[in-house]
């Protein structure tokens, strides 16, 4: 379940539409598909970063990261149920949410030093 900006659409949309329903929902749980909350950035896709701009780089990481930490933007409670690994972004997006609680088998990494890039998705903030 690498994340993509693809996922960060659909991720984006339903956080909106998640905002519309606050008066319906006390609290809303971020946790990820099968055994881990999730890989992280797509791998391919930041390949592609080295091949482009920086000023484009910029942008497209930006908007990159707006899409998951939309998060941020929910009037109600978020927690995430951190289920099995939680690595660079996914990890970004798990800190991103009000409450994290994780199960004995959660690892969690920031590991974006290992692939020769600057800590993203606020992990250097949080």
């Amino acid at each position: 379940n690498a994340m993509t900006a693809e996922m960060g659409d659909a991720f984006a949309e339903a956080i909106t539409e998640l905002s519309g329903r606050c008066d319906e929902i006390g609290a809303v749980v971020v946790t990820g598909a099968g055994k881990a909350f999730s890989a992280g950035g797509d791998l391919q896709f930041l390949r592609d970063r080295a091949e482009d701009s920086a000023w484009r780089n910029t942008a497209v990481m930006r908007r990159f990261y707006e899409r998951f930490l939309s998060v941020r933007k929910l009037p109600v409670p978020t927690v995430a149920a951190i289920n099995g690994p939680a690595i660079g972004a996914g990890l970004g997006l798990a800190l991103a949410c009000d409450v994290r609680v994780a199960s004995p088998a959660a690892k969690m990494g920031v590991t974006f030093v290992g692939l020769g890039i600057h800590p993203g998705m606020g992990t250097s903030h949080f």
